[in-house]
């Protein structure tokens, strides 16, 4: 397979069902052309079971654990060696040729996806809703899936500051001078102890 498509797909993959989440027919013909058991089988190792996986990884991956993520898809991709080793016993089954081809390809794309790990990244725009939020980053920095995101992220945060700056002033529980007899007592008892240890300041 080619590696724009296995990126492609499994970046499809881990956004699959995610909120706002739409394919074009050329993606969905991808998936279903390369993964035919994956979208609609009932099979346990199908995409239903997958799919948190590769999340679980992204999110991992996008949080700077790579060891942890790494460790995730080895186990993903023990999982489908011993898948095919199964299919291998019994190739009279009816769908032996496409869960075959299914397999083969999970298992090229986990083993690429294993030595790309330090390119996932989870897009940290919190409303993300572009069906991208589990992406491959282009560059080092990239922490949003797209210009939308990013631009959405500094509104945001804009607005946070602003609320902070509008907040009212803090009400104290007690009135100024019990304030400052305080304030004096913490000076007196710094004074002493700066004092027992030969310190002037």
């Amino acid at each position: 397979m080619d590696k724009e498509k296995v990126r492609d797909i499994l970046s499809a993959l881990a956004n699959w069902k995610d909120a706002g989440t739409e394919y074009s027919k050329d993606q969905l013909f991808d998936l279903r052309h390369f993964l035919p058991e994956w979208v609609n089988s009932n099979d346990k190792y199908c995409v239903r079971n997958l799919l948190p996986c590769l999340k679980m990884i992204w999110r991992f991956a996008s949080a700077g654990q790579k060891d942890e993520a790494q460790r995730r898809v080895v186990g993903l991709i023990d999982r489908y060696v011993f898948l095919s080793y199964k299919l291998r016993e019994d190739p009279s089954r009816d769908d032996y040729r496409s869960m075959k081809k299914a397999v083969d390809c999970i298992l090229e794309s986990l083993v690429w996806l294993g030595r790309n790990v330090d390119k996932l990244k989870f897009c940290q725009n919190p409303a993300c809703d572009t069906g991208r939020t589990y992406f491959f980053r282009e560059h080092s920095n990239d922490k949003y899936c797209c210009t939308r995101c990013a631009e959405e992220a500094k509104e945001l945060r804009l607005d946070q500051h602003h609320s902070e700056l509008n907040k009212p002033p803090k009400q104290y529980k007690r009135n100024p001078e019990q304030r400052q007899r305080m304030a004096e007592s913490a000076e007196r008892r710094w004074a002493r102890v700066r004092a027992m240890m030969g310190r002037t300041k």
